[in-house]
């Protein structure tokens, strides 16, 4: 399926919005799937064993102000990367050393996981489908858990889609790519004519940015749960180029 590697317009936008607003059955299904993804948030402690380290990890770079190297009891924790543990300290060190502030960085990857789905879906199906997407993602079991949980699977599921919807914008734009002659070229010795030089044109190059793009999501990925992140993706990309 060929789709388009401009971004989408301001019309585009609204008129995905629009959409939702005109299907009478997006609306309360979005305010369920809220509930559900905010209902009690921090109203329980943390789980152990997982919820408690790591939060504990990221109070400690939040106290100490190291970003670079995790510790757990003043100890190099060297298990995870440093992304989601950086972004939980972050989180308290605006809002405090609290369970919410523990949680907010899931919950925060999880609302931009269901933005990228209904951007990506719009782009490609249409506002419907979009919709649906969004909201099937959301009502998911292993999305309501990992939303509230101090756990890297939010994130890690982020940067895998950014990833991948990225490169498929990628491959599209250089299947679409417009090729044409780079200058007229001259007659040989012979008479006969030079072969033809083609030059893709600045639209065909588009998708080395998107490109860009899925390579820095991968290299997050990797900061947050380590090679997974790159084998995913180029596990389904580089058979489909």
């Amino acid at each position: 399926m060929s789709i388009s590697s401009e971004p989408p317009t301001l019309t585009n936008r609204h008129s995905f919005w629009a959409a939702g607003r005109r299907h009478s059955w997006v609306i309360p299904c979005l305010i369920l799937c809220g509930i559900a993804l905010t209902f009690n948030f921090s109203g329980y402690p943390l789980l152990d064993p997982d919820e408690g380290r790591n939060a504990e990890v990221a109070r400690e770079i939040a106290v100490s102000g190291s970003f670079v190297v995790p510790r757990l009891n003043g100890v190099p924790y060297l298990d995870k990367p440093i992304l989601y543990f950086a972004a939980g300290a972050a989180s308290m060190k605006l809002l405090g050393a609290t369970v919410f502030a523990a949680r907010l960085p899931s919950l925060l990857f999880t609302v931009a996981t269901l933005v990228l789905v209904g951007w990506f879906g719009n782009r490609l199906f249409g506002t419907t489908a979009a919709w649906t997407a969004v909201i099937a993602t959301a009502s998911m079991p292993f999305t309501l858990a990992y939303s509230r949980t101090v756990i890297f699977d939010s994130a890690l599921t982020f940067f895998v889609l950014l990833a991948l919807s990225t490169f498929y914008i990628a491959i599209d734009a250089v299947g679409r790519s417009e090729v044409k002659p780079a200058d007229p070229q001259p007659h040989n010795a012979t008479g006969a004519e030079q072969p033809e030089v083609r030059a893709v044109t600045p639209k065909g190059r588009k998708w080395q940015g998107w490109t860009t793009l899925a390579w820095t999501a991968m290299a997050c990925g990797v900061l947050t749960k380590g090679p997974i992140a790159l084998a995913l993706p180029l596990m389904i990309a580089i058979p489909f180029a």
